[in-house]
Protein backbone atom coordinates (compact mmCIF):
# COMPACT_ATOMS: atom_id res chain seq x y z
CA UNK A 1 0.00 0.00 0.00
CA UNK A 2 3.03 2.27 -0.22
CA UNK A 3 1.86 3.96 -3.40
CA UNK A 4 -1.60 4.48 -1.91
CA UNK A 5 -0.10 6.21 1.13
CA UNK A 6 2.03 8.42 -1.08
CA UNK A 7 -0.94 9.23 -3.26
CA UNK A 8 -3.06 10.16 -0.30
CA UNK A 9 -0.61 12.54 1.39
CA UNK A 10 -2.54 15.55 0.24
CA UNK A 11 -3.92 18.70 1.78
CA UNK A 12 -7.59 19.35 2.39
CA UNK A 13 -7.35 22.07 -0.22
CA UNK A 14 -6.24 19.57 -2.86
CA UNK A 15 -9.23 17.42 -2.04
CA UNK A 16 -11.47 20.35 -3.01
CA UNK A 17 -10.00 20.54 -6.52
CA UNK A 18 -12.24 17.90 -7.97
CA UNK A 19 -13.51 17.96 -11.42
CA UNK A 20 -17.03 17.93 -11.50
CA UNK A 21 -23.55 8.95 -16.70
CA UNK A 22 -24.03 10.20 -20.04
CA UNK A 23 -25.64 13.44 -18.94
CA UNK A 24 -25.37 16.95 -20.34
CA UNK A 25 -27.30 20.03 -19.32
CA UNK A 26 -29.57 22.38 -21.18
CA UNK A 27 -29.00 26.05 -21.92
CA UNK A 28 -31.27 29.06 -22.62
CA UNK A 29 -31.48 30.51 -26.12
CA UNK A 30 -28.74 33.14 -25.92
CA UNK A 31 -25.64 33.77 -28.04
CA UNK A 32 -22.47 35.74 -27.46
CA UNK A 33 -21.21 38.55 -29.66
CA UNK A 34 -18.26 36.52 -30.96
CA UNK A 35 -18.06 33.37 -33.02
CA UNK A 36 -15.60 30.60 -32.20
CA UNK A 37 -13.12 31.81 -34.79
CA UNK A 38 -13.05 35.35 -33.32
CA UNK A 39 -11.39 34.29 -30.06
CA UNK A 40 -7.64 34.16 -29.48
CA UNK A 41 -7.86 31.26 -27.02
CA UNK A 42 -8.74 27.66 -27.90
CA UNK A 43 -7.79 24.07 -27.13
CA UNK A 44 -5.31 21.86 -28.96
CA UNK A 45 -5.25 18.09 -28.59
CA UNK A 46 -2.28 16.52 -26.79
CA UNK A 47 -1.31 12.90 -26.16
CA UNK A 48 -4.18 10.81 -24.76
CA UNK A 49 -4.06 9.26 -21.31
CA UNK A 50 -4.53 5.48 -21.08
CA UNK A 51 -5.03 3.84 -17.69
CA UNK A 52 -4.24 0.09 -17.67
CA UNK A 53 -6.92 -2.07 -16.05
CA UNK A 54 -6.82 -5.56 -14.60
CA UNK A 55 -9.51 -8.19 -15.14
CA UNK A 56 -11.43 -7.00 -12.05
CA UNK A 57 -11.59 -3.32 -13.02
CA UNK A 58 -14.18 -1.81 -15.36
CA UNK A 59 -13.25 0.87 -17.89
CA UNK A 60 -16.48 2.69 -17.05
CA UNK A 61 -16.95 4.75 -13.90
CA UNK A 62 -19.15 7.62 -12.78
CA UNK A 63 -16.77 9.05 -10.24
CA UNK A 64 -13.18 10.33 -10.45
CA UNK A 65 -11.20 12.40 -7.93
CA UNK A 66 -8.04 14.33 -8.74
CA UNK A 67 -5.80 13.80 -5.70
CA UNK A 68 -2.87 15.81 -7.03
CA UNK A 69 -1.25 16.46 -10.40
CA UNK A 70 0.14 12.90 -10.60
CA UNK A 71 -2.61 10.86 -8.93
CA UNK A 72 -6.26 10.29 -9.69
CA UNK A 73 -8.68 7.87 -8.10
CA UNK A 74 -11.84 6.32 -9.47
CA UNK A 75 -14.64 4.11 -8.19
CA UNK A 76 -14.62 0.55 -9.53
CA UNK A 77 -18.17 -0.70 -9.01
CA UNK A 78 -17.76 -4.39 -10.06
CA UNK A 79 -15.11 -5.08 -7.41
CA UNK A 80 -16.39 -2.43 -4.96
CA UNK A 81 -13.04 -0.72 -4.54
CA UNK A 82 -11.33 2.61 -5.15
CA UNK A 83 -8.47 2.54 -7.68
CA UNK A 84 -5.65 5.05 -7.09
CA UNK A 85 -3.67 5.58 -10.28
CA UNK A 86 -0.13 7.03 -10.33
CA UNK A 87 0.14 8.77 -13.71
CA UNK A 88 3.93 9.17 -13.54
CA UNK A 89 4.66 5.58 -12.48
CA UNK A 90 1.78 4.03 -14.46
CA UNK A 91 0.78 2.01 -11.38
CA UNK A 92 -2.54 1.38 -9.67
CA UNK A 93 -3.23 0.64 -5.99
CA UNK A 94 -6.62 -0.18 -4.52
CA UNK A 95 -8.65 0.56 -1.41
CA UNK A 96 -11.05 -2.33 -0.85
CA UNK A 97 -14.55 -1.51 0.40
CA UNK A 98 -16.87 -4.04 2.03
CA UNK A 99 -20.54 -4.87 1.55
CA UNK A 100 -20.61 -7.34 4.45
CA UNK A 101 -18.97 -7.84 7.82
CA UNK A 102 -17.94 -5.38 10.54
CA UNK A 103 -16.70 -2.81 7.98
CA UNK A 104 -19.81 -2.95 5.83
CA UNK A 105 -20.65 0.25 3.93
CA UNK A 106 -23.38 -0.17 1.32
CA UNK A 107 -24.46 1.98 -1.61
CA UNK A 108 -21.19 3.92 -2.00
CA UNK A 109 -21.25 6.04 -5.15
CA UNK A 110 -18.70 8.76 -4.30
CA UNK A 111 -15.64 9.26 -2.13
CA UNK A 112 -13.11 11.87 -1.06
CA UNK A 113 -9.57 10.82 -0.17
CA UNK A 114 -8.16 13.23 2.39
CA UNK A 115 -5.40 11.06 3.94
CA UNK A 116 -4.75 7.34 4.58
CA UNK A 117 -6.95 7.54 7.69
CA UNK A 118 -9.59 9.77 6.16
CA UNK A 119 -11.15 8.20 3.11
CA UNK A 120 -14.70 9.50 3.20
CA UNK A 121 -17.42 7.51 1.46
CA UNK A 122 -20.78 8.91 0.40
CA UNK A 123 -23.83 6.66 0.08
CA UNK A 124 -26.08 9.20 -1.58
CA UNK A 125 -29.42 7.42 -1.53
CA UNK A 126 -29.06 6.61 2.17
CA UNK A 127 -27.74 10.14 2.86
CA UNK A 128 -24.84 8.65 4.85
CA UNK A 129 -21.16 9.67 4.97
CA UNK A 130 -18.63 7.21 6.38
CA UNK A 131 -14.93 7.53 7.11
CA UNK A 132 -12.67 4.54 6.52
CA UNK A 133 -8.89 4.10 6.37
CA UNK A 134 -6.90 2.79 3.42
CA UNK A 135 -7.73 -0.78 4.50
CA UNK A 136 -11.46 -0.12 4.28
CA UNK A 137 -11.92 -0.27 8.07
CA UNK A 138 -14.84 1.88 9.27
CA UNK A 139 -13.81 4.70 11.64
CA UNK A 140 -17.02 6.77 11.89
CA UNK A 141 -20.37 7.23 10.17
CA UNK A 142 -22.96 10.04 10.02
CA UNK A 143 -26.60 10.16 8.91
CA UNK A 144 -26.75 13.54 7.16
CA UNK A 145 -30.53 13.76 6.78
CA UNK A 146 -33.29 11.22 6.42
CA UNK A 147 -33.16 9.13 3.23
CA UNK A 148 -34.74 10.40 0.03
CA UNK A 149 -38.48 10.17 -0.42
CA UNK A 150 -40.99 11.32 -3.02
CA UNK A 151 -40.99 14.89 -1.71
CA UNK A 152 -37.39 15.46 -2.74
CA UNK A 153 -36.99 17.48 -5.89
CA UNK A 154 -33.40 16.84 -7.00
CA UNK A 155 -31.57 13.59 -7.53
CA UNK A 156 -28.57 13.40 -5.21
CA UNK A 157 -26.49 11.15 -7.45
CA UNK A 158 -22.87 12.38 -7.43
CA UNK A 159 -20.60 12.29 -10.48
CA UNK A 160 -17.14 13.55 -11.39
CA UNK A 161 -18.72 16.83 -12.53
CA UNK A 162 -20.91 16.92 -9.43
CA UNK A 163 -18.44 15.84 -6.73
CA UNK A 164 -18.43 15.05 -3.04
CA UNK A 165 -15.87 17.31 -1.35
CA UNK A 166 -14.60 17.20 2.25
CA UNK A 167 -12.89 20.22 3.80
CA UNK A 168 -12.05 19.57 7.48
CA UNK A 169 -15.47 19.00 9.07
CA UNK A 170 -17.40 20.45 6.13
CA UNK A 171 -18.91 17.98 3.65
CA UNK A 172 -20.17 19.41 0.37
CA UNK A 173 -23.00 17.31 -1.02
CA UNK A 174 -23.88 19.19 -4.18
CA UNK A 175 -26.92 17.89 -5.99
CA UNK A 176 -28.85 17.04 -2.84
CA UNK A 177 -32.01 18.96 -2.06
CA UNK A 178 -34.56 18.92 0.70
CA UNK A 179 -38.34 18.77 0.38
CA UNK A 180 -39.98 21.02 -2.18
CA UNK A 181 -41.20 24.22 -0.55
CA UNK A 182 -44.36 25.70 -2.01
CA UNK A 183 -43.56 28.68 -4.22
CA UNK A 184 -39.79 28.29 -4.00
CA UNK A 185 -37.38 26.75 -6.46
CA UNK A 186 -35.29 24.08 -4.71
CA UNK A 187 -31.59 24.43 -3.97
CA UNK A 188 -28.89 22.04 -5.17
CA UNK A 189 -26.13 22.44 -2.58
CA UNK A 190 -26.13 20.86 0.85
CA UNK A 191 -23.24 21.34 3.28
CA UNK A 192 -23.05 19.06 6.31
CA UNK A 193 -20.77 19.75 9.27
CA UNK A 194 -19.74 16.55 11.06
CA UNK A 195 -18.65 18.41 14.22
CA UNK A 196 -21.76 20.49 14.78
CA UNK A 197 -24.04 18.03 12.95
CA UNK A 198 -25.70 20.94 11.19
CA UNK A 199 -26.98 21.21 7.62
CA UNK A 200 -26.78 24.29 5.38
CA UNK A 201 -28.77 24.30 2.15
CA UNK A 202 -28.76 26.82 -0.70
CA UNK A 203 -27.86 27.60 -4.33
CA UNK A 204 -31.34 27.69 -5.85
CA UNK A 205 -32.20 26.93 -9.45
CA UNK A 206 -32.18 30.22 -11.40
CA UNK A 207 -35.25 32.02 -12.73
CA UNK A 208 -34.94 30.50 -16.21
CA UNK A 209 -36.52 27.37 -14.76
CA UNK A 210 -39.72 29.23 -13.91
CA UNK A 211 -41.66 28.46 -10.74
CA UNK A 212 -41.12 25.44 -8.55
CA UNK A 213 -44.12 23.85 -10.22
CA UNK A 214 -42.69 24.60 -13.68
CA UNK A 215 -39.37 23.07 -12.70
CA UNK A 216 -40.84 19.73 -11.65
CA UNK A 217 -43.26 19.66 -14.58
CA UNK A 218 -41.16 20.93 -17.52
CA UNK A 219 -37.56 19.89 -16.90
CA UNK A 220 -36.73 16.21 -16.88
CA UNK A 221 -34.09 14.84 -14.54
CA UNK A 222 -32.28 13.08 -17.38
CA UNK A 223 -31.32 16.15 -19.35
CA UNK A 224 -32.25 19.19 -17.34
CA UNK A 225 -32.22 19.02 -13.55
CA UNK A 226 -28.72 17.75 -12.86
CA UNK A 227 -26.37 20.63 -12.17
CA UNK A 228 -22.56 20.67 -12.00
CA UNK A 229 -19.99 22.76 -10.16
CA UNK A 230 -16.36 23.36 -9.28
CA UNK A 231 -14.90 25.19 -6.31
CA UNK A 232 -13.20 28.48 -7.13
CA UNK A 233 -9.82 29.44 -5.58
CA UNK A 234 -11.82 31.75 -3.29
CA UNK A 235 -13.78 28.76 -1.99
CA UNK A 236 -17.03 29.90 -3.61
CA UNK A 237 -19.07 27.60 -5.83
CA UNK A 238 -19.13 28.05 -9.60
CA UNK A 239 -22.29 26.28 -10.71
CA UNK A 240 -23.44 25.24 -14.17
CA UNK A 241 -27.21 24.86 -14.27
CA UNK A 242 -28.87 22.82 -16.96
CA UNK A 243 -31.15 25.45 -18.47
CA UNK A 244 -29.05 28.61 -18.14
CA UNK A 245 -26.44 30.15 -20.42
CA UNK A 246 -24.84 31.72 -17.34
CA UNK A 247 -22.56 30.36 -14.67
CA UNK A 248 -23.55 31.15 -11.08
CA UNK A 249 -21.23 32.03 -8.21
CA UNK A 250 -22.76 30.81 -4.95
CA UNK A 251 -21.57 31.98 -1.54
CA UNK A 252 -22.91 29.75 1.26
CA UNK A 253 -21.94 32.29 3.92
CA UNK A 254 -24.64 34.75 2.89
CA UNK A 255 -26.61 32.47 0.54
CA UNK A 256 -25.97 34.84 -2.38
CA UNK A 257 -25.89 33.89 -6.03
CA UNK A 258 -24.50 35.96 -8.92
CA UNK A 259 -24.73 35.18 -12.63
CA UNK A 260 -21.99 35.54 -15.26
CA UNK A 261 -22.60 34.94 -18.97
CA UNK A 262 -20.84 31.84 -20.26
CA UNK A 263 -22.90 30.88 -23.30
CA UNK A 264 -22.01 29.42 -26.67
CA UNK A 265 -21.33 31.73 -29.65
CA UNK A 266 -24.17 30.31 -31.76
CA UNK A 267 -27.84 30.06 -30.82
CA UNK A 268 -28.72 26.71 -29.32
CA UNK A 269 -31.85 24.58 -29.51
CA UNK A 270 -33.54 24.02 -26.18
CA UNK A 271 -36.35 21.62 -25.37
CA UNK A 272 -38.64 22.70 -22.57
CA UNK A 273 -41.66 20.74 -21.54
CA UNK A 274 -42.56 17.25 -20.38
CA UNK A 275 -41.65 14.23 -22.50
CA UNK A 276 -44.38 11.89 -23.63
CA UNK A 277 -42.25 8.78 -23.09
CA UNK A 278 -38.78 7.59 -22.14
CA UNK A 279 -37.96 7.27 -25.84
CA UNK A 280 -39.03 10.88 -26.44
CA UNK A 281 -36.76 11.95 -23.60
CA UNK A 282 -33.79 10.26 -25.29
CA UNK A 283 -34.68 11.79 -28.65
CA UNK A 284 -34.92 15.29 -27.19
CA UNK A 285 -31.63 14.77 -25.41
CA UNK A 286 -30.00 13.90 -28.75
CA UNK A 287 -31.62 16.65 -30.82
CA UNK A 288 -31.11 19.59 -28.44
CA UNK A 289 -28.11 21.27 -26.84
CA UNK A 290 -27.22 20.69 -23.19
CA UNK A 291 -24.65 22.37 -20.95
CA UNK A 292 -22.47 20.16 -18.76
CA UNK A 293 -19.76 20.50 -16.14
CA UNK A 294 -17.40 23.37 -15.37
CA UNK A 295 -13.76 22.58 -14.51
CA UNK A 296 -11.00 24.82 -13.17
CA UNK A 297 -7.51 24.86 -14.70
CA UNK A 298 -5.31 26.21 -11.89
CA UNK A 299 -2.17 26.40 -14.02
CA UNK A 300 -3.79 28.76 -16.54
CA UNK A 301 -6.42 30.32 -14.23
CA UNK A 302 -9.27 29.48 -16.59
CA UNK A 303 -12.48 27.47 -16.43
CA UNK A 304 -13.76 25.04 -19.05
CA UNK A 305 -17.51 24.65 -19.49
CA UNK A 306 -18.76 21.73 -21.58
CA UNK A 307 -21.71 21.85 -23.94
CA UNK A 308 -23.35 18.91 -25.73
CA UNK A 309 -24.40 20.00 -29.22
CA UNK A 310 -27.27 18.46 -31.22
CA UNK A 311 -26.61 15.28 -33.15
CA UNK A 312 -28.09 15.93 -36.58
CA UNK A 313 -28.16 12.33 -37.83
CA UNK A 314 -28.56 9.27 -35.63
CA UNK A 315 -29.86 5.69 -35.43
CA UNK A 316 -33.35 5.82 -33.94
CA UNK A 317 -33.10 2.14 -32.98
CA UNK A 318 -30.01 2.66 -30.81
CA UNK A 319 -30.77 5.85 -28.88
CA UNK A 320 -28.76 5.02 -25.74
CA UNK A 321 -25.53 4.56 -27.67
CA UNK A 322 -26.22 7.46 -30.02
CA UNK A 323 -26.22 9.88 -27.10
CA UNK A 324 -22.50 9.20 -26.69
CA UNK A 325 -21.86 10.55 -30.21
CA UNK A 326 -23.13 14.05 -29.48
CA UNK A 327 -20.55 16.72 -30.47
CA UNK A 328 -18.91 18.41 -27.48
CA UNK A 329 -17.99 22.10 -27.34
CA UNK A 330 -15.80 23.63 -24.63
CA UNK A 331 -16.32 27.25 -23.60
CA UNK A 332 -13.25 28.86 -22.03
CA UNK A 333 -13.70 31.45 -19.25
CA UNK A 334 -10.91 33.41 -17.55
CA UNK A 335 -10.38 33.79 -13.81
CA UNK A 336 -12.56 36.92 -13.78
CA UNK A 337 -15.37 34.92 -15.41
CA UNK A 338 -15.11 36.55 -18.84
CA UNK A 339 -15.62 34.33 -21.85
CA UNK A 340 -12.33 34.19 -23.81
CA UNK A 341 -12.69 31.26 -26.20
CA UNK A 342 -14.38 28.09 -27.32
CA UNK A 343 -13.52 24.88 -29.14
CA UNK A 344 -15.51 21.99 -30.62
CA UNK A 345 -13.79 18.72 -29.77
CA UNK A 346 -13.05 16.06 -32.41
CA UNK A 347 -15.86 13.58 -32.99
CA UNK A 348 -15.81 10.64 -30.58
CA UNK A 349 -17.96 8.72 -28.11
CA UNK A 350 -17.55 10.99 -25.08
CA UNK A 351 -18.60 10.59 -21.47
CA UNK A 352 -18.22 14.31 -20.63
CA UNK A 353 -19.36 14.03 -17.02
CA UNK A 354 -16.05 12.20 -16.47
CA UNK A 355 -13.80 15.18 -17.11
CA UNK A 356 -10.90 16.46 -15.04
CA UNK A 357 -7.93 18.84 -15.31
CA UNK A 358 -4.23 18.43 -14.47
CA UNK A 359 -1.21 20.39 -15.69
CA UNK A 360 -1.26 18.08 -18.72
CA UNK A 361 -4.58 19.61 -19.79
CA UNK A 362 -8.32 18.97 -19.93
CA UNK A 363 -9.02 15.22 -19.82
CA UNK A 364 -12.32 14.03 -21.29
CA UNK A 365 -13.31 10.37 -20.97
CA UNK A 366 -14.06 8.55 -24.23
CA UNK A 367 -15.13 5.02 -25.03
CA UNK A 368 -12.13 2.70 -25.28
CA UNK A 369 -11.99 -0.10 -27.82
CA UNK A 370 -9.79 -2.07 -25.44
CA UNK A 371 -11.41 -3.46 -22.27
CA UNK A 372 -8.01 -3.36 -20.58
CA UNK A 373 -7.68 0.42 -20.93
CA UNK A 374 -9.57 3.47 -19.67
CA UNK A 375 -9.06 6.30 -22.16
CA UNK A 376 -9.08 10.09 -21.87
CA UNK A 377 -8.52 12.50 -24.74
CA UNK A 378 -6.40 15.41 -23.51
CA UNK A 379 -6.60 19.04 -24.66
CA UNK A 380 -4.13 21.83 -23.84
CA UNK A 381 -4.93 25.53 -23.71
CA UNK A 382 -3.63 27.29 -26.82
CA UNK A 383 -3.18 31.07 -26.72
Amino acid sequence: MKSVNNAMKISLKACGIILAGVIFYLQGCTSSSKSGSDFDVSLQEAESLYIPLDSCTSQTTNYIQVIDDSHIAFLNVPNYDICVYDIDQNETSKIQLYKDGPDKVTGVDAFCIVSPDSVWLYSSWGRVVTRVNDKGEVLESHQVIEPVDSRYSVLPYPMTSNPYVVQESRHILHGMSGPMVEGQRPAVTLIYDTESETVTEGNQYPAVYGSAKDLSRNWSVFGYLLSAYDLMPSGLFLTSFAASDSLYVYNPEDNSQKAFFAGYSSPVKVHKGPNSSREAEFVNHIEYSQYGGVFYDAENDVYYRLLGLPLESYDKDDLRNEIRRKPIAVIIIDGELNKIGETVLPQDSYNPSNTFVTSAGLHVNVESQDDDLMKFRVFKLLK
